[in-house]
């Protein structure tokens, strides 16, 4: 049987909210190409670069960027609205990261 080395999200038979990437005790499988379960040094390696206070600033910022643009996100069921053009976007991130 071929090892699967790429991520297989989508093909988790696991609930979203029993993955092991929503919940550390949640579950996932190595053979489906779980990177939480198959890539442990990996993902290790990656929180720390996360927790470095520069990269997790500009994480942060640009999750609140992102968030600034759509509309409607307390209707349900929620579409995406986008309401500024993306360049718009970019000229406010740039003023949030200066």
């Amino acid at each position: 049987m071929k090892k699967i080395t790429e991520a297989q999200c989508a093909k988790c038979p696991a609930f979203m909210k029993e993955r092991a990437c929503m919940d550390g005790r949640g579950k996932g499988k190595n053979n489906t190409g779980c990177p939480t379960t198959s890539k442990k040094t990996l993902l290790s390696r990656a929180m720390k670069e996360y927790n470095r206070k520069d990269i997790h600033d500009f994480a942060r910022k640009a999750s609140i960027q992102e968030g600034e643009c759509y509309a409607g996100r307390d209707k349900k069921p929620y579409t995406m609205h986008p309401v500024k053009p993306r360049i718009l976007e970019i000229c406010e991130f740039a003023e949030k990261m200066a």
